[in-house]
């Protein structure tokens, strides 16, 4: 039976010392991901534990962050890793910029555009459309529109 180690190996794509190794078996999301018996282990997770040893308990649900330096999320280089609680690794994302705020027409399940939004808060605020009726109109359900007029969602807007 192959170890840990000899099966990691054979999906990764280990190039030079500072570039990145990319794990080229399965994924779990945007991670690589190895199966040991019937646990499933995350690729930069096994690369760390592989070269240091194991991963030591933290602050977010029991576990401490294996962080990217190089923001490639099947990067297996351990030069590219580094271990953080979770605030350090939010923080690592929002300091290089990758924290990208989905609101508005720009979240993926949007059925909305924003020029929408004012013409949804007059008709309601001026009691031309319940909150019923206008989800009717805008193909939403009405406790979207709910949502809308009460400013708790669209508050950009």
């Amino acid at each position: 039976m192959k170890t840990l180690e000899q099966k990691f190996w054979q999906k990764v794509d280990k190039r030079g010392p500072d570039e990145c190794w990319n794990w080229t078996a399965s994924k779990v999301g945007k991670y690589g991901a190895i199966r040991l018996g019937a646990k499933s282990l995350l690729a930069h997770r096994a690369s760390w534990e592989i070269h240091n040893g194991p991963i030591p308990d933290g602050d977010h649900h029991g576990t401490t962050c294996v962080c990217h330096k190089c923001d490639n999320t099947i990067c297996c280089n351990p030069n590219h890793l580094f271990l953080g609680s979770h605030k350090d690794n939010m923080q690592d994302r929002d300091n290089k910029g990758r924290n990208i705020n989905h609101v508005g027409e720009k979240h993926g399940c949007s059925k909305l555009k924003a020029i929408q939004i004012p013409y949804i808060r007059a008709l309601y605020s001026a009691k031309v459309f319940n909150t019923v009726q206008l989800a009717k109109i805008y193909s939403v359900t009405a406790a979207t529109i709910s949502l809308i007029v009460n400013r708790k969602t669209w508050s950009h807007i």
